[in-house]
């Protein structure tokens, strides 16, 4: 799969330190995500004999940016990666990402909603926790020092590109929310829901923008009752019209950034 990171700046230079910390950054979070799709493994470190690697191509001319490419060695990953396709990969890598930095992402096809499912609980876990460490943390260096956006994008052809992710100034306050144990409570509907791990996106009543959430217990802690409730009011609410959604009553504790602002609801209880 052959991508290209490309760092909007106006001069087409950039700082050298933050310049290689963003490409080294972008490259792991890219790699793990790919790593946990195809072995249901996440390596807490990158070693040359890492059976999924990035292998950095030409430059180009404009923003400053490289070509890379995913290069798996292993042939019985080859053949997975095969399966799996490089449109799914692509998804997986938006989705992963997004949710590590709290943010909203496409709907994923139903192939990626199968690869995704095909992930265990426990890897999906294991990869957020690594993606909000280092590889996250240095892929926002040159966003957070000058400004820049960088553009994760997945080659269609030779000519046409499509955007997987974009990384900016604002994403690496997210990655070292506080924990808020204020109980708050609310009525909102269910946008989106992992399966595995309970994480998903609801809608709070009256407002136009959604937020992630999840549970204080371990999601296989979670009362049957409990994932039955959120996964037929996303069932229930999906392709309808919005004054005829049905809404839960939520009890939760919420992550915030040092402004207050809330990312995440984690919650303990519904009605």
């Amino acid at each position: 799969m052959k991508l290209d990171l490309i760092i909007q700046t106006e001069d087409h230079a950039v700082d050298m330190k933050s310049g290689l910390e963003t490409l080294s950054g972008t490259s792991e979070s890219i790699r793990t995500v790919v790593e946990a799709a195809l072995t249901d493994h996440v390596s807490q470190r990158t070693y040359s004999t890492n059976k999924v690697r990035n292998k950095m191509m030409e430059s180009f001319e404009g923003s400053y940016g490289v070509v890379f490419e995913v290069i798996v060695d292993d042939p019985d990953l080859k053949k997975k990666m095969t399966q799996i396709g490089e449109r799914v990969l692509g998804e997986l890598i938006s989705y992963f990402i997004a949710e590590a930095l709290y943010k909203d992402s496409p709907d994923l096809s139903d192939e990626a909603k199968v690869a995704l499912d095909n992930i265990s609980a426990e890897t999906q876990d294991k990869l957020l926790s690594k993606l909000r460490r280092s590889p996250l943390e240095n892929a926002h260096s040159v966003p957070t020092h000058f400004g820049y956006n960088v553009t994760i994008k997945r080659h269609l052809n030779n000519l046409k590109r499509r955007d997987l992710v974009v990384l900016d100034r604002e994403g690496k306050t997210n990655l070292a929310p506080r924990t808020n144990k204020n109980v708050v409570t609310f009525r909102a509907c269910i946008t989106r829901l992992n399966i595995n791990t309970g994480n998903g996106r609801l809608l709070k009543e009256n407002e136009s923008d959604t937020i992630a959430f999840g549970f204080t217990s371990s999601y296989r802690d979670v009362r049957v009752a409990a994932r039955k409730k959120f996964s037929e009011n996303l069932n229930k609410n999906n392709g309808i019209p919005s004054d005829q959604w049905e809404y839960i009553d939520i009890t939760a504790t919420t992550l915030r950034l040092k402004s207050g602002h809330i990312i995440k609801y984690m919650i303990s209880g519904f009605e």
